[in-house]
């Protein structure tokens, strides 16, 4: 990449809003939030647009992240209302936008601070006080959301279920329950024999009758039988080919 000075006739620049860029200074990302923002900022503001539609493999070569942790990113992103997404008849399928209404970004709730006493007096220092329960829930919610984005892209790869993260997300933004969601997407993914356009109905179907009364341990129960079906059919493939 050739360094160059900022030349504002040449263009070799994007705009940002002095609200969003007030906002940034005060508001709470990790360093890989950020890094993730501030790609979609160059190609949707770099390219003088509202949205962009960026392909997986592109992203990761732009960020030089992990699957992983780009996808726990762009995750985190939305839930704070920060990026969107929406679901397209192109090439990516996806388009990202990210919000520009400021004031309807969700803060980062503030953690519990304490006063340490110092050896040399009094002084007030602000140290976090950490709440294992919400750490342990925080896991496991990152977890199963990896998981169900690592099953929705390979659905989608696969052209099982073209409009899997639309209905990924719609299922997510109405807080239906995550677990199930993940099961109907291992189901989707053994019944091999179900059509790309009726993948949705399959799905909202199981969600339907699991989404509310969805025990722990059965899910974890029927999360070993998946696996095992899983492969299974990865073995019988495997001869087919």
């Amino acid at each position: 990449m050739e360094d160059r000075d900022f030349d504002i006739k040449n263009g070799n620049w994007f705009p940002i809003m002095h609200q969003m860029a007030d906002k940034l200074m005060t508001y709470r990302l990790s360093g890989t939030e950020y890094q993730v923002f501030f790609m979609f900022m160059r190609f949707c503001y770099g390219y003088q647009n509202s949205t962009c539609e960026l392909r997986w493999k592109d992203m990761l070569e732009f960020t030089d992240l992990s699957k992983g942790s780009l996808s726990k990113a762009i995750s985190k992103l939305k839930e704070r209302n920060i990026l969107r997404s929406f679901q397209k008849e192109t090439k990516t399928g996806i388009s990202y936008k990210i919000n520009s209404k400021i004031s309807t970004w969700k803060r980062i709730s503030k953690r519990k601070m304490v006063s340490k006493r110092k050896l040399n007096g009094f002084q007030k220092e602000t140290i976090p006080i950490k709440d294992n329960n919400k750490d342990k829930e925080s896991t496991a919610n990152a977890d199963i959301l990896k998981k169900i984005n690592d099953l929705a892209e390979t659905l989608y790869q696969q052209k099982r279920f073209p409009k899997v993260h639309a209905f990924k997300n719609k299922i997510l933004k109405d807080k239906q329950n995550a677990n199930a969601l993940y099961h109907a997407l291992t189901r989707l993914q053994i019944a091999t024999k179900i059509q790309a356009e009726s993948a949705w109905a399959y799905c909202a179907k199981i969600m339907q009758v699991e989404n509310g009364n969805y025990n722990e341990q059965e899910f974890q129960q029927r999360v070993e039988k998946q696996k095992r079906e899983l492969e299974k059919w990865e073995q019988e493939q495997t001869i087919i080919r």
